[in-house]
């Protein structure tokens, strides 16, 4: 995640490679997954 060639494709794609340590990217994905469905939900979007 570090190699500068790494860096500037993820850059050039908008994403931020920070490269959080293990433990903190698997809190970030818990915290963050719910969300999406949530939104859904809410908005009361149907499946065709």
């Amino acid at each position: 995640m570090k190699t500068p060639g790494i860096l500037r494709r993820f850059t050039g794609l908008g994403l931020d490679a920070s490269g959080l340590p293990p433990a903190q990217l698997a809190a970030l994905v818990r915290a963050d997954v719910p969300r999406p469905g949530k939104i859904v939900k809410e908005s009361g979007a149907k499946a065709d």
